[in-house]
């Protein structure tokens, strides 16, 4: 008698186990290893996982430092720099096409709020990313500040 069991109870329980064992043994080697069973599903290789990741570096943006913002040179409405630099997040009427409506912001900040907003959201302990002059111009900005202000 082991532990208060009798011998057959001891034994059945020894089979259990020993069962146990067998089906985690089984499971464990379906697991890994070369299955060259082509209708077993294979996990994919590191390299080709998430299959639609992609796999090549995004190209440089053509001014040095600029992520968004006018690189061409030439003059912009607030609509364009706002569809372009604000346009992914936010939206204003139809003009975007992110979730967070700015409809009417002209109504209800200013242009020193939004500045600041811009510049140094985290000031606001927003999420928003900033948009230091090496982003957005102070020209570009100064464009925005008007447009975004007009819309009341």
């Amino acid at each position: 008698m082991i532990h208060g069991l009798s011998a057959g109870a001891s034994r059945a329980r020894g089979q259990f186990i020993a069962v146990c064992f067998a089906g985690l043994a089984l499971f464990l080697a379906g697991c890994g290893g070369s299955n060259t069973n082509s209708n077993t599903p294979q996990t994919p290789s590191p390299t080709t996982y998430p299959p639609n990741k992609p796999t090549a570096a995004p190209a440089a943006p053509a001014n040095k430092g600029a992520m968004m913002g006018n690189t061409s040179g030439k003059a912009m409405t607030g609509e364009q720099i706002f569809a372009m630099d604000c346009g992914r997040c936010h939206k204003i009427g139809s003009v975007g096409t992110g979730r967070i409506s700015l409809d009417h912001i002209g109504s209800k900040k200013d242009k020193a709020w939004l500045t600041v907003q811009i510049r140094t959201p985290a000031q606001h302990h927003s999420r928003m990313p900033p948009f230091p002059a090496s982003r957005l111009s102070d020209k570009d900005l100064a464009t925005l500040l008007t447009y975004l202000s007009s819309q009341k």
